[in-house]
């Protein structure tokens, strides 16, 4: 795994290095946005030492796969039902098959649906990912995370578990569908009228973190803004939570995927950065990157179907299927923003993973969106590639110590 690690770095950059003379060109770029860009990229480089900092600008080192498309809960503004590829899924052997290519090309992958703890499967595809030396990483409505040996057996092979979490108030997730029962009728979610959907409950999702905590996994928290939690202060309930990172997304329409349904949830950018700043004064402990309109096109995203995805003008465009052409192959049709990617917050030490939030440890990104654009903070040096699982667990070397003292004594009292 060691070795793999090694490789695909190497590939990347030299895939970087090979086009376009190692310099990416933005489009429609006035000069200083494009100068902007290039202090950017200039940055980076400086802070990672050219291992990981310029290769984004090929194919970033993650991958978010939407192998799975049900889900056990109805969320009013999901954009991803992919009802335009039924009968192109993947079958088990295949999603078996394609994280296997996966996990020889990227870092770190990152398993969702639907909800990916629905898969009967998962395990497999979380031992594969590892044995790659991949970190792992799962984004889950909760619902079946309450399960404490679900829970123990991720344990070694899943590093972050990503909760998604819309409000503090449950009655804002029983409007918005977060929760078991029927998908809220187009409009219901803003109006007065009841709704089926039973949410769970803030103590449910404290115990969540509790559990994943103790069970050496790193908690990070996503949360969708949107009409109904725009004004909600949720300072509290994250701290108590008090994850690795916190990651907020901005409601968007997707043509043919939330049409209809999301008109009525949608933020603008100004309502955007005024939930941002309300909880700025959170990331002296608590990292908070934010996705916005403007950060589309900054994610490597596969369909249940094993295609990339492109949304980049509210409407989904998808590769040639990876295991037909291959991930280079597919990964051509995309057409991917790395400055974007850099400005979500896309890289960060993912393989610093453990339980809760320890702000001695964490690692900050490139960039902070939680209001102005700050400048670059130079990020923790991070380990040789070839060093990243070099350790010997401390049970082998116990034994060889043990052995080499039963054989010294062995000899001298020989000699004596």
């Amino acid at each position: 795994s060691t070795q793999s690690t090694w490789d695909k770095s190497n590939e990347r950059l030299a895939m970087y290095v090979e086009r376009d003379g190692g310099r990416r060109r933005w489009q429609n770029a006035d000069e200083p946005l494009l100068h902007q860009q290039q202090q950017f990229q200039a940055s980076i480089s400086r802070q990672f030492e050219g291992v990981d900092g310029e290769v984004y600008e090929r194919m970033p080192p993650s991958v978010g796969w939407m192998f799975l498309q049900p889900c056990n809960f109805k969320c009013s503004y999901c954009f991803a039902n992919f009802d335009d590829l039924k009968g192109k899924y993947l079958t088990k052997e295949q999603n078996l098959q394609l994280c296997e290519m996966l996990a020889k090309k990227f870092d770190k992958v990152t398993f969702l649906g639907g909800e990916p703890t629905l898969a009967p499967y998962l395990h497999d595809m979380l031992r594969i990912a590892k044995a790659h030396g991949c970190t792992t990483s799962i984004i889950t409505n909760g619902s079946k995370m309450l399960d404490e040996r679900l829970v123990r057996s991720f344990a070694g092979l899943l590093d972050w578990v990503t909760l998604s979490i819309d409000s503090a108030v449950p009655q804002t997730h029983a409007r918005l569908g977060r929760g078991y029962g029927a998908r809220p009728k187009p409009g219901a979610a803003t109006s007065t009228a009841t709704t089926t959907a039973r949410p769970l409950s803030n103590d449910d999702y404290l115990e969540i973190s509790r559990l994943v905590k103790a069970h050496g996994m790193a908690l990070k928290i996503s949360t969708v803004v949107n009409q109904l939690n725009k004004d909600e202060d949720m300072s509290a309930f994250i701290r108590a939570m008090a994850p690795s990172r916190w990651k907020l997304f901005q409601c968007l329409y997707i043509a043919g995927e939330n049409s209809g349904r999301v008109d009525d949830l949608l933020v603008t950018k100004d309502q955007m950065e005024a939930f941002v700043a309300r909880h700025q004064h959170l990331t002296d402990t608590i990292p908070m990157y934010s996705s916005t309109e403007e950060t589309k096109n900054g994610y490597a995203c596969i369909t249940p179907a094993g295609t990339f995805l492109s949304d980049i003008d509210n409407e989904h465009h998808y590769s040639r299927p990876i295991l037909d052409v291959g991930v280079d192959e597919a990964w051509s049709d995309i057409d991917y923003r790395p400055e974007n990617f850099r400005a979500r917050g896309g890289f960060y030490d993912w393989r610093r993973s453990g339980g809760g939030c320890d702000t001695a440890t964490t690692t900050a990104d490139v960039e902070d969106l939680g209001g102005t654009r700050p400048a670059v903070r130079r990020a923790a040096a991070l380990p040789h590639p070839k060093l990243l699982h070099s350790r010997r667990p401390a049970p082998m070397a116990a034994a060889l110590a043990l052995l080499f003292l039963c054989v010294c004594y062995g000899l001298w009292v020989r000699a004596w």
